[in-house]
């Protein structure tokens, strides 16, 4: 493990020399906002020098634009202001006495580079650290721009995406996903597909939150920032097409009607698709030893529609009414066709088997609808800014179905094989409903209490039936022992309090959160029902510290859990294909994960660095296994595969995360990043044991190139190194995605050809391994081109800083 972290302290060593006199106890503060539109401007460099020109502190400013530069002595200083995208400000004749001196409110402006006879307007980088958070700037993304949150998380560091669209944070795919702050009616990657990149402001990766949050997914939270406006009517109105079968629309407007009314509408159509090959090699060992080798197309198809809307009300500066209603319906389709050669292994020959070739046909459809309310509450206490009581209440609806078709056949006239068929049909109806009350109290002039309840309830009730045919033509027969209705209960009571200020250079956040927790699972028509309650605490530590001039360090703690997942309390098969079934287990207990980070920042003129080391030590790991099912009715031939999650032990997961902003040259600018990634696995399930440790890393640099004033290209390659599994080991991989964008008409219109596996790179490979089993499977994808247009009314364009939209209030952070 020391070997991830090296890098990282000899960094912070080689920068951490003081040079404030620790017998002066003058300070500067005052607040950085971008001229023009008043917003504040975070992380900026803050340095300050004596008359002879020599630096003698400095300060990074926080999430609302504020600084403070301590430990000066009294006297006359220049003030200088760095942040890419802004021109250096310098104030002369800084006079700082024995105790605060108030600069207010300073205005920067946006840097302006001439290149030939073409004006440049620098921008925010790609991506931004900050003190709790990642902030994925998504205008920045314009290869990205037509596709759904899933695409724009491709391109970023600590993420990884499937060859299905599956996202996993830092190695883990157990995360939670908010938008605007508020849970998603949708859960992981699910909820991530549904968004259209285009409605996307930014996207928050917070992977040691607070307190104040929900404390459960392994690796944090994603909150998605949609994309707001409050100056008379504005909107923006997206299109495009594209080939495979990509196409979409979507819409938002925002009209302030008075100081007291603010309204917003919007709503998007998308279909998207994923198609590829897959090849795969599968060898059981039983009486005979089998090879059944796969081969055929593979597609994924996303349909979904959403649409949303609402009204701000504000009666006057100390209140704040917020009403959002939103609707609408999302189709999934998995469409597969394969063909299978089944051999016998025979004393190292491969033999046919009675049937040598079939045919399999796999259909999946899953429909999800959903309507969801939310109300929102603010109240600002007179006399003390930042002395607030918020209250927000959420109730959502969902209906989901699904119906998943496999038929296998002896050959390509559809003549009778066996059963040739099967047949899985869910439905569920679930409801969610969340309460939050949050009060803010800051106590003296740098620290602040925040205490807080919230209420969690869901309820899903589900219908599963497994049915079957014994020839082509006949009916489908419901199959009573693989059948069941299922009702799934979790409660969830939260009480917290965090308490966050400031000692000299040192800001400081501590917190607690305390739940009880009450799940229950209960099989109605075989009268099984598991009930576990319990009561867990979860601490939270957040703290930086200030060193000289432009750079920061800082280092956080939390502890999290991994509650368990609907599917996987199921303790009945599902049919996931022909020779594939899943089946939960209503006894797996939690994860549970103590997260540390170290992090680092230093602004330059030109360009950012910043480091991240973290450790996560993840109790009661959970793994997808896989085994032959030993069910001898269901499965008679021995060559269909249980999967299962299921607890394994303990995981060690520590690595270091680099990343570079820079401007190198007037028509150039990148993003560069790097995560290398070691783990340690100590665990076994029934008679096979998971020991095993492994690294791996991951590398991303997107290339923005400014070829006009209005023409900008962008190329970004990705690479993944491989790794071991469970059970295996996974593949590397490489993918180039590339997009060209012209403005016309002043930015108000855009045109954006997007390619994505532009050089056909991408490949999938894994291996698994068990006492009576191998398994190899290859996914190739094929590349995909989409061509979008942008119109903006009223010239509507996103913030310029990077504070956090509304879900940027509950990031976890603290003032410095």
């Amino acid at each position: 493990m020391k070997v991830y972290f090296l890098p990282l302290l000899i960094l912070i060593w080689a920068s951490s020399f003081s040079l404030a006199n620790p017998a002066a106890d003058g300070n500067v503060r005052g607040q950085l906002v971008e001229d023009g539109t008043q917003e504040p401007v975070g992380y900026a460099s803050v340095a300050i020098y004596d008359q002879n020109e020599k630096l003698m502190g400095g300060a990074i400013s926080d999430d609302n634009g504020n600084f403070v530069i301590k430990g000066l002595a009294p006297g006359t200083y220049k003030l200088e202001v760095k942040f890419v995208g802004f021109e250096t400000l310098q104030i002369e004749n800084v006079v700082v006495g024995a105790t605060t001196t108030r600069l207010g409110e300073i205005k920067l402006d946006a840097a302006l580079q001439m290149l030939e006879d073409i004006e440049v307007t620098a921008s925010k980088p790609e991506v931004e650290y900050k003190i709790d958070r990642k902030v994925i700037n998504v205008d920045k993304m314009a290869t990205a721009l037509s596709g759904s949150a899933v695409e724009i998380l491709e391109n970023v560091p600590s993420v990884e995406v499937d060859m299905d669209g599956n996202v996993s944070l830092r190695g883990s795919g157990n995360f939670t996903v908010f938008i605007d702050g508020r849970p998603s009616v949708f859960k992981g990657s699910d909820a991530l597909s549904q968004i259209p990149a285009s409605m996307i402001e930014n996207i928050e990766l917070i992977t040691n939150p607070s307190a104040k949050y929900d404390p459960d997914g392994t690796s944090g939270i994603i909150n998605i920032i949609t994309k707001k406006k409050s100056s008379g009517l504005s909107g923006v109105v997206n299109l495009n097409g594209g080939v495979p079968s990509r196409y979409g629309a979507d819409a938002m407007f925002s009209y302030k009607a008075n100081e007291k009314f603010t309204y917003h509408f919007g709503g998007d159509y998308n279909n998207m698709e994923r198609r590829g090959t897959r090849y795969a090699e599968n060898t059981t060992f039983g009486e005979d030893t089998v090879l059944r080798i796969t081969d055929g197309d593979r597609a994924r198809i996303r349909e979904s529609y959403n649409i949303k809307g609402g009204l701000d009300f504000t009666p006057n500066d100390n209140n704040r009414f917020s009403l959002m209603l939103a609707g609408g319906k999302s189709d999934n389709i998995r469409d597969n066709s394969y063909m299978y050669e089944n051999y016998y292994i025979r004393n190292g020959v491969m033999e046919p088997t009675e049937n040598p070739v079939t045919h399999n046909y796999d259909d999946m459809r899953r429909s999800y609808q959903y309507f969801s309310v939310d109300a929102d509450y603010l109240h600002k206490f007179s006399g003390r800014k930042g002395h607030e009581l918020s209250m927000s209440v959420h109730y959502g609806y969902s209906e989901g179905d699904e119906d998943n078709i496999t038929l296998a056949y002896s050959d390509e006239t559809n003549s009778k094989f066996g059963e040739p068929g099967r047949r899985g049909l869910e439905s569920s109806i679930g409801h969610e409903f969340r309460y939050k009350l949050d009060y803010v109290r800051p106590i003296g002039e740098n620290s602040k209490l925040e205490a807080g309840y919230q209420l969690r309830m869901d309820l899903s009730d589900e219908n599963n039936g497994n049915y079957s045919k014994a020839e082509v033509d006949s009916d489908w027969v419901l199959n009573e022992k693989f059948s069941y209705q299922n009702e799934f209960t979790k409660d969830i009571h939260a009480i917290y309090g965090t308490y966050s200020g400031e000692w000299d250079k040192l800001g400081y956040q501590l917190g607690i959160r305390g739940e009880y927790t009450f799940r229950e699972t209960n099989l109605i028509n075989v009268g099984e029902r598991t009930v576990i309650e319990r009561f867990d605490w979860f601490p939270t530590a957040h703290f930086s510290y200030q060193l000289p001039s432009d750079q920061q360090l800082m280092a956080s703690y939390s502890r999290r859990i991994n509650r368990p997942s609907n599917w996987w309390l199921e303790p009945f098969p599902t049919f996931m294909d022909a020779f594939n079934v899943r089946i939960g287990d209503p006894g797996i207990e939690p994860e549970y994960i103590d997260s540390f980070e170290l992090g680092y920042t230093k602004t330059f003129s030109a360009f950012s660095l910043s480091a991240e080391g973290f450790f996560r030590q993840i109790n009661n790991r959970t793994e997808f296994v896989k085994e032959i099912w030993d069910d001898e009715e269901a499965n008679p031939n021995g060559d269909i595969f249980m999967n299962t999650r299921t607890n394994v032990g303990q995981e060690r997961n520590y690595g270091l995360e680099l990343m570079v902003n820079a401007d190198p040259l007037k028509w150039w600018s990148f993003n560069l990043s790097g995560t290398i990634t070691g783990f340690t696995i100590d665990g076994s399930y029934k008679d096979q044991v998971f020991d095993r440790q492994d690294s791996y890393f991951n590398f991303r640099m997107s290339n923005d190139f400014l070829l006009t004033k209005t023409t900008r290209l962008q190329i970004a390659p990705v690479y993944t190194s491989g790794r071991q599994s469970a059970q295996g080991y996974r593949e590397g991989f490489v993918m180039v995605n590339m997009a060209l964008k012209q403005d016309f008409m002043d930015k108000k219109l855009s045109a954006t050809l997007q390619g994505r596996n532009i050089l056909n790179t991408f490949k999938w490979e894994s291996t698994s391994n068990g006492p009576d089993f191998n398994s190899m499977m290859r996914f190739e994808m094929m590349p995909s081109f989409t061509f979008s247009l942008t119109y903006r009314i009223n010239n509507y364009r996103n913030k310029r800083s990077g504070k956090g939209g509304n879900g940027g209030g509950e990031s976890g952070g603290f003032d410095m």
